[in-house]
């Protein structure tokens, strides 16, 4: 018999053996409910900015690259061309936060042309890691940019061609949030 190999009771096998399945289980499972997040972005029309994760010898064993990323940025509306405005609302945002949530990274999301109010935009106050909000709606008004000022993590804001936003509540929002990039678009159309 070799001396020079260490021994190992059963015992001691199937415990590591159960402790390595356990952290596969749990790695497994966060990576699949961060590709369920990214099929529910993809089927309201929106587009996303991923960065991929994981060693590349597990992402070939796996054969499935779309399972180790995560999301840095997410577009919903008309600006993807692949919705119209009316299809992004609040109940869209209320079915994506927990979504959201999943991605860890997620630090950049863009509104453009949808039909969000500011109860929608009072929902995303849920997502922590949030830096930059880009808002294009014909809907919001001041009150969204009240709410802006309790994004802790927010760095850069640009609201775009929003009536119903005034240059008085932008202000007030630099104000009250000098470390905040604030940019005010104002559209010629009506």
């Amino acid at each position: 018999m070799m001396k020079w190999l260490p021994r190992y009771s059963i015992r001691t096998v199937l415990v590591a053996t159960l402790l390595a399945a356990c952290l596969f289980a749990y790695t497994s499972d966060h990576y699949r409910k961060i590709k369920a997040a990214y099929v529910a972005v993809k089927k309201v029309g929106g587009t996303a900015s991923r960065s991929f994760d994981g060693p590349k010898w597990l992402r070939d064993l796996v054969n499935d690259n779309e399972y180790f990323y995560h999301l840095e940025r997410i577009t919903l509306g008309s600006s993807t061309g692949n919705c119209q405005p009316e299809d992004i609302t609040d109940e869209t945002i209320r079915a994506l936060i927990p979504h959201f949530r999943q991605y860890s990274r997620l630090t950049i999301l863009e509104l453009v042309g949808v039909a969000v109010t500011d109860n929608g935009v009072s929902m995303l106050s849920d997502l922590p890691g949030l830096k930059q909000l880009q808002l294009k709606s014909s809907i919001i008004s001041d009150t969204s940019i009240d709410t802006l000022q309790k994004f802790e993590n927010l760095e850069y804001v640009m609201v775009e061609c929003c009536p119903g936003v005034s240059t008085e509540a932008i202000d007030k929002l630099r104000i009250a949030r000098p470390d905040l990039e604030v940019y005010h678009i104002l559209c010629l159309h009506p």
